[in-house]
Order: C-alpha cells, then structure tokens, then sequence
C-alpha cells in the first residue's frame, strides 16, 4: 500500500483548502513509484476532507526518482491558481505544476531545471510571492541559495537560476528547504540555519536586487531548526526556531520592515522533551501568533506543544496538546509524518499530519475561530483508481 510521503496544504481562492502530496511505496517490496496527488474540499466550510472521496491523481514528473527527503512546496499566483514544486528526476531537476483555473483542474508537471551543482540532489524547493505578483523559487545547493522566478506575473516563462551566494565560510549541502516570507513593505526576505547559525538575506527594494548575508547568530542549546517565520500585529517579521536541547527561542525586527532585530528570547517550551522537531507557525484571525512543534517526551512517546500570543503585543503562553496521535486511537493511526498548518474557508486553523504506511489523514482543527479548543479528525482516503 502506497503512503503519503510529503503534505502541503493550501486555500483555494474560493475558501476550500487543497491538499498536495507525492506518495510512494510504503514498503522495498511494494511496486509503487513515486506518484503526486490532490484532494480538494468539496467545500469551504467541511470539517477537514471528510466527504471529499479519494486523492486524485496529478501526474509524475519524468523519470522521477525517489530521493529520500522529497518535499512537495505549494504556492498561490496572483491570480489564484495553486501552483506545486518539488525535486523530481535522477539528475535533481526542480519541477512545477499549477492549476489550469483558480480551484479547477491541474497541468502536467514541466521542469525548471536545476543549477550546476557538486552535489546532488539540492535542498527542498520553496516558493513566495513578490510584491509585484511575481512567484520566485528558491533552494539551496553547495552552500549557495539559488533562485528563478516568473517573468510576469502568474505566468511564465521563468527567469534563469541565478545564485544569491551562501554565508561566509560555508561549504557543503543541505536537503531543508530555505524560509522565505515578505516583509510589510513588499520586500522578501530568506532565513536558513546554516553552519549552525541563523544567517538571512533580503531584497534591498521590492522585487528588486538582494543584500549581503547576515548572521542573526545562535540561542545556544544545540543545533538550531529550520525556522518559521511570520509577520506580527505590528508589520514586524518574527523568527521562531528551536533547539537540540528542547528549547523554542523567538526574536523579531524592532521596527516594521527593517532590522536592527531584537535579541533571542526563550520562549515556553516543554519541560520534559528529549527532543523537539521544526516549529510551524500561522495566526489567528485577531493576528495573535501561534506555534506548533513536535516533541519526544520522556517516555518516548511523540506529543504536541502549543505556543500562542496571549495578546498581538507579544506575549506569550504554551501548552502541550498531548501524545499524537491519542493512546485511544493508537491502533486505528501509525505514526504520524511532519504536519502542514493552514487556515480553512470559515477561518478555523488546522493542522494535518500524514500518516505512514497509508494515505489517511489525521488532523486537529481549532473548535472555533481564535478559540483554545481543538477537535481531532481522522479521515481514510484512498489512492487514486488510476494510480
């Protein structure tokens, strides 16, 4: 049987969320190659995907080899089209697809190409939108972050790849994906921890040229995460990232748009982690900042902290939401893979796990919008006929 091996869940521009996923055999045995899929909500207000039907197919890029730390990045155009992008091919192509209309059917899957690199394959794609409409790609590769990006926007052709450089010093790969997000004045700007520090870039003006590198240097407590990123209340970007050692550091732009940036400050995190994975972080509709990580508490058993502003002001509160999934559905859900976090159509959070070994979805969805309750859905959902 066939499981989901990367998820990314985005909206629709008409409120219904989209899920996107490459799926491969669950087992060395099983004859599956690696497959890409989507299940849209029927509509905007269900509960998860619950009477969406089975996953559709959305076609496999050519010759599409199975690296083992494939993930699946999705964006939304200008004009409201989802548009995927994912490494796919023995020679680490990057290749995208997009839908033909906003919420309708997807295209087949065209390469972008890839740098010229030492080593293959390069880290995980991910996508932002320019102030000026236009989708940009970036990823990383032999210690350089490399991007293309549309001509016009919500249309191709691309630009060619060009190198924004790496950090000083800085030699090697990595397979994590970079953290872009856009400032209040139009500007993105890309973090990665590199060489055991935090370092980012940013564009000097919107959709114009880019800066040099930058360190925002290391909490301390052990190897730092990728991080997540996020403007607050105020127009102010803010980095979440945690430790080895269990901790969840936080420091932000003192003004809206522009550095210098506040020092690291240790945020709530659970006391009894033995290790703690990639925050993810989204808001609420009243813009308070939430955060979500994974944990392995003492017992070995994998749980879910919680971390929200108490006020858009900047203080903040945590909480485990328990073992993930519950001992009650132990038998029912395997373990869970790396979660995605979206807001759905009726303004409620959600965050979905894929689950290994089958092509079911686990989720936990707030119970009301900004409200601190959170219900549980599990969902079983097939592979398409066709695949």
């Amino acid at each position: 049987m066939p499981e989901l091996k990367s998820l990314a869940v985005r909206r629709n521009r008409d409120g219904r969320l989209e899920a996107v996923a490459i799926a491969t055999a669950s087992t060395a045995e099983e004859d599956f190659p690696l497959a890409t899929w989507r299940l849209p909500q029927r509509t905007p207000d269900d509960k998860g995907w619950g009477e969406s039907g089975d996953w559709q197919p959305l076609g496999d890029p050519a010759g599409a080899a199975d690296f083992a730390s494939t993930q699946i990045t999705v964006a939304l155009n200008v004009d409201g089209r989802l548009e995927a992008a994912m490494i796919g091919g023995d020679d680490g192509d990057i290749w995208h697809a997009w839908q033909r209309r906003p919420g309708e059917d997807w295209t087949g899957w065209s390469s972008l190409g890839h740098p010229r690199l030492r080593m293959l394959p390069p880290s995980n794609p991910t996508m932002a939108l320019n102030e000026d409409g236009r989708l940009e790609l970036f990823l990383i590769g032999d210690g350089v972050v490399w991007h293309r990006w549309q001509q016009e926007p919500a249309r191709g052709p691309w630009h060619d790849w060009h190198s924004l450089e790496g950090p000083p010093g800085l030699n090697g790969s990595t397979t994590v994906a970079p953290t872009v997000r856009r400032n209040v004045d139009g500007r993105l700007e890309l973090f990665s921890a590199l060489g055991g520090e935090l370092w980012h870039i940013w564009q000097t003006s919107p959709n114009n040229g880019w800066s040099s590198w930058s360190s925002l240097e290391h909490p301390g407590g052990g190897q730092l995460s990728t991080p997540a990123v996020l403007q607050d209340r105020e127009g102010r970007l803010v980095v979440v990232a945690t430790t080895g050692d269990g901790g969840v550091w936080h420091r932000r732009q003192q003004a809206a748009g522009r550095g210098p940036w506040e020092p690291w400050t240790p945020l709530e995190g659970p006391g009894d982690a033995r290790h703690i994975g990639r925050p993810f972080m989204s808001a609420h509709v009243d813009r308070r900042l939430v955060v979500f990580a994974v944990y392995l508490n003492d017992e070995q058993q994998r749980a879910l902290w919680l971390l929200e502003q108490t006020d858009p002001a900047g203080d903040w509160t945590g909480r485990s939401l328990g073992q993930q999934p519950p001992a009650r559905l132990q038998g029912l859900v395997g373990q869970l893979g790396s979660p995605t976090l979206a807001m759905d159509g009726t303004a409620h959070l959600l965050l979905v796990f894929p689950i290994a070994g089958a092509t079911d979805l686990y989720w936990l969805r707030q119970a009301e919008p900004d409200g601190e309750q959170w219900l549980e859905g599990f969902e079983r959902h097939a592979r398409p006929a066709s695949a």
